[in-house]
């Protein structure tokens, strides 16, 4: 483990102070605490019990935090709904579904 103690780091998602990391980090570079890091690992191998090294094979996370969006007046490419909130930062070249739609698209 790097001793990072004296670089004054804190975790990019929930601010916690960073005191080792078990590399040396490049300037600018995002940096997370353990806990958010074990949580994007997750999210990014879909969850679940893939048995990832980070899960524990079926371990739980927390759903991504929604962002307000409704200034952005997004309609639902499927209904036409209005879409106030999301989890992630919309692609204006992308169509954005609301939650019903994109379930019934996903399950097909």
């Amino acid at each position: 483990m790097v001793d990072v103690t004296d670089q004054g780091l804190t975790c990019a998602s929930c601010n916690t102070a960073i005191t080792q990391l078990p590399f040396q980090p490049r300037p600018g570079q995002d940096v997370y605490c353990r806990d958010c890091h074990r949580n994007q690992q997750s999210f990014r191998s879909g969850g679940g019990s893939g048995g990832s090294r980070y899960q524990g094979g079926g371990a739980q996370h927390m759903p991504r935090p929604l962002k307000d969006v409704s200034h952005l007046n997004i309609k639902c490419a499927g209904c036409g709904t209005a879409i106030t909130q999301l989890p992630f930062d919309p692609d204006p070249s992308r169509d954005i579904y609301c939650r019903d739609c994109f379930r019934s698209n996903r399950d097909r």
